[in-house]
């Protein structure tokens, strides 16, 4: 059975919006556009920090209730969506967000929110998208864009059905979360705290034995998705989550290049500073790669970037640039390295690989409830389910 469609904003209701200013020193949580986990799909309270209204941010201005569901209009291809919980009713959330308040008389709020998760959906949004560096959509493409429209009794079967989905991907992204976090835990058990080095390494800096190269942008107008002869895979931030959105250029434009086991820097965010490493080809902008001077290795490179200790000072500096969230390139040469002799980085990074199959199968898991989710709601909004 073929729903019919209609324009989302005919079942939507609006949203208030406010100036947080107007309350002076009182506190109000602010929803931002970092505030949600684009991979769980679900708004983080530990980073919707409490702010005085006259410290508010000028985007901060829609009013959200339970049952609203957030889309950042801002990447579409990241696809940062959320449902607002008890727990976030009467949030601020901020202008980067395309806030719908389903009428839930025609529209349901769980249908709506694994609707705009959709392949078809996000394809739509990443194909009007403007701006080259810093690709968005407006509230009106998100509100006129069309939605399967079966009976409301309907809705809430299919929300029901992909709710079980949801859950088996959640979890599986949790325990993929844990096993990276253990990863981190068992280097750090090793080689010790950057700062306080009990271990007593050898002192470098980290622009001394570490290269920063960051990447080119060639033209859109030259981009292809499809594999060609005489082209080069262009790889963006986007694609160490998914291989939905591959794009290839011109082997001639491919102006830096790297291979599977170099280690990426996203330069950009939210979030901003994740290290990736996997996939090769051509890097655009957005992402550097960090080179080895020497008496250093790329294994070892990868587990020392994602030790708190650096992380938190690059991310709590990040620069605005072009209203994105940028690296500190100047503090992070700059940062202390305590650094074990070459032996001892394989050592270390030997141990850390057998953890890293079981983050690998992890990932694989994840990977698998994800398709299961996306075939089922392809299923459920072509009424086949």
């Amino acid at each position: 059975m073929q729903y019919i469609t209609a324009p989302i904003i005919d079942h939507v209701d609006k949203v208030e919006s406010w100036n947080p200013k107007s309350i002076g020193s009182d506190a109000f949580q602010y929803i931002d556009l970092s505030s949600v986990d684009k991979e769980m799909k679900q708004v983080i309270p530990d980073s919707v920090p409490r702010l005085q209204g006259q410290d508010a941010p000028s985007r901060a201005r829609y009013i959200v209730r339970k049952g609203d569901v957030l889309v950042s209009t801002v990447r579409p291809n990241l696809n940062g969506v959320a449902v607002i919980n008890e727990e976030m009713d009467g949030a601020t959330a901020s202008t980067g967000y395309c806030v719908l308040r389903p009428n839930n008389t025609s529209l349901d709020s769980q249908y709506l929110f694994h609707w705009v998760q959709t392949p078809a959906f996000v394809e739509k949004m990443v194909k009007q998208a403007t701006g080259a560096n810093y690709p968005a959509v407006s509230d009106k493409i998100i509100k006129k864009s069309r939605i399967p429209l079966p009976s409301f009794d309907e809705q809430k079967r299919i929300a029901a059905t992909l709710d079980k989905a949801y859950s088996l991907r959640r979890n599986r992204l949790q325990a993929m979360q844990l096993a990276d976090q253990l990863l981190c835990a068992a280097f750090l058990d090793m080689y010790g705290d950057p700062v306080t080095n009990p271990k007593g390494w050898d002192v470098q800096r980290m622009g001394d034995v570490i290269d920063f190269k960051g990447g080119s942008q060639p033209p859109k107008s030259t981009f292809v998705n499809e594999p060609r002869d005489g082209y080069v895979r262009l790889i963006q931030i986007r694609d160490f989550k998914s291989d939905r959105y591959p794009t290839y250029i011109p082997a001639e434009l491919a102006k830096r290049q790297f291979d599977v086991d170099d280690v990426m820097i996203a330069r950009y965010g939210p979030p901003v500073f994740q290290i990736l490493r996997g996939l090769s080809g051509s890097y655009n902008v957005a992402l550097m790669k960090a080179i080895p001077k020497g008496g250093i290795t790329k294994d070892f490179i990868f587990h020392l970037l994602r030790l708190p200790a650096y992380q938190n000072r690059v991310i709590a500096a990040s620069e605005r640039t072009a209203g994105q969230t940028g690296v500190n390139l100047k503090l992070l040469n700059n940062f202390d390295v305590p650094l074990p002799p070459v032996e001892a980085q394989k050592k270390i990074c030997l141990t850390l690989s057998r953890l890293e199959k079981l983050t690998s199968e992890m990932q694989s898991f994840t990977e698998d409830a994800l398709d299961l989710f996306n075939g089922l709601s392809q299923k459920a909004f072509s009424g086949l389910l």
